[in-house]
């Protein structure tokens, strides 16, 4: 990778260079504007999606450029403790953060942003990239000359990709344990090795992730989310191999560690324990295979209920040597696992990053996981079509969900014959078809061919559950196509019913 000015054409429009860049060299012939952080690194990569774009003016002391952005567009402080000045200048030209040159004095509590700032005008921007997290991320590229400054190194380590802190890894990470969940989103992301100072620094302040000062997270839950969702949404089963390796999954996420050792029978788990079947659940998710069967695809939320699918095998596991059951089972782990999935989302606040491929809901998650089994328990070829319609057709998202995590589920279920056992799947999705048949898309819920009151008059009949059962019966006459219009529907009940 050869840095050059081409590759941030797709970062710096033309109408950023008119209304800022240019004007600012003009004012200040000798002042210096940088792209720091992970524009750099990605522009090397030769990414061009959007995304936010940092600079680093230099040379200008800061009521002064405060003063230039204010004449040539909208200005407001991100942070006053920061020093960071977001500019937009409208008219098409990007909206950019800028900040002058600045050292971080950390308070070492771990806390994200816990640091005492100081910004100056003159400090040189090599000793501004040296208080940043990761090699890859402390570069800048030079607009005045084009050129990169890589103080750090971070050209050799993007190239090799290589995850190595700047400095001591161990102080980087006492500054602010986030970046221990970054280190490994950018391993997953880059497909690369966190270097063995680094790694040993993650793993021995794994459990700093959970620490508490003053009664609340020393890491914000939401930063966990964002950093643990964006790993899963880049390649789920790498991410979680990694955080548990990395010790992080066992204490922000121990439920899930319970998986590991806990046996399956035999004749329906030739793959393994339950850690081992969830992670083949999540790996299918990657392949053609998957691809071919949902056109749609996968994102982290359906990664999620598809790790989480089993969650509570391990709690509700009963054997022959200690429960004197035929053969090892478990059962409600559906039931069950669904409110510790729920719990889970809530614990490391889950819903709460949204972005590109991410948008996790607490309770579609909950849903496929408590019917993940509704294939394997409820004979699809026999299933009413009103059970079809209620999990299939009223909560489209919700089945899309249902139905991935089954698929990933039913591949991950390796019988005793080598083969996956999705029979069950194959036929429910065509019980699905049978009723789309007859029903329509998913979506709005065809009106009812009678209402209560109707049938009430129709067959003589004072409130009481029995209606309910007769409109029930009735909708499913409905939907199998036995009867498809009201005059239908009132012959259908008089000959079923009789009319009183």
């Amino acid at each position: 990778m050869k840095p050059t000015a081409r590759l941030f054409a797709a970062w710096i429009s033309p109408a950023l260079e008119r209304a800022l860049i240019r004007p600012f060299f003009e004012r200040f012939p000798d002042g210096e504007l940088f792209v720091v952080g992970g524009a750099v690194r990605d522009a090397l990569l030769g990414r061009t999606a959007k995304r936010d774009l940092d600079l680093v003016a230099r040379g200008v002391p800061g009521s002064t450029l405060e003063r230039f952005l204010k004449e040539h567009g909208r200005v407001h402080y991100v942070g006053r403790t920061f020093g960071v000045w977001k500019f937009d200048a409208g008219a098409g030209a990007d909206s950019v953060d800028i900040a002058l040159p600045r050292t971080e004095s950390p308070m070492k509590t771990g806390g994200y942003r816990d640091v005492i700032v100081k910004s100056r005008a003159d400090l040189p921007i090599a000793e501004d990239l040296g208080r940043r997290d990761f090699t890859i991320n402390a570069m800048a590229w030079s607009l005045k000359d084009g050129r990169l400054v890589d103080p750090w190194k971070g050209m050799a380590d993007l190239s090799a990709r290589r995850v190595r802190a700047v400095r001591n890894p161990e102080e980087r990470f006492r500054e602010d344990y986030t970046r221990m969940l970054r280190a490994l989103r950018f391993a997953v992301e880059l497909d690369a090795t966190i270097v063995p100072a680094t790694w040993n620094a993650i793993k021995k302040n794994a459990k700093q992730l959970v620490a508490e000062r003053g009664g609340r997270p020393v890491v914000a839950r939401e930063l966990v989310a964002k950093e643990f969702l964006k790993s899963l949404a880049a390649h789920p089963a790498a991410a979680i191999r990694l955080w548990d390796k990395a010790g992080a999954l066992d204490v922000l996420m121990p439920e899930a560690i319970a998986m590991k050792g806990c046996a399956q029978p035999r004749n329906f788990h030739t793959e393994g324990d339950v850690w081992r079947h969830a992670l083949l659940a999540v790996e299918m998710l990657e392949t053609p295979k998957f691809r071919r069967e949902h056109a749609s695809g996968w994102n982290a939320e359906v990664a999620l209920a598809t790790f989480l699918h089993d969650v509570a095998k391990p709690r509700c596991q009963k054997t022959p040597a200690k429960d004197k059951v035929e053969r090892i089972c478990f059962p409600g782990h559906d039931a069950v696992g669904a409110e510790m999935a729920a719990a889970i989302i809530d614990r490391l606040a889950l819903a709460s990053f949204k972005a590109q491929d991410i948008d996790v809901d607490r309770e579609r998650v909950a849903f496929a996981v408590r019917h993940h089994l509704l294939a394997v328990h409820g004979k699809p070829k026999e299933m009413l079509a009103t059970t079809i319609e209620k999990h299939f057709f009223a909560q489209p998202a919700a089945a899309e969900l249902l139905l991935k995590v089954m698929f990933a589920d039913g591949s991950a279920t390796i019988a005793a014959n080598g083969r996956p056992m999705l029979a069950a799947y194959r036929a429910l999705k065509k019980r699905i078809a049978e009723v789309a048949a007859v029903r329509g898309k998913p979506g709005k819920r065809p009106a009812p061919l009678l209402r209560g009151e109707e049938i009430m008059r129709l067959l003589k009949l004072a409130p009481g559950p029995k209606v309910g059962e007769i409109v029930a019966a009735l909708r499913e006459a409905q939907l199998t196509g036995t009867a498809t219009t009201p005059a239908a529907a009132r012959a259908w009940l008089i000959k079923t019913y009789g009319n009183g």
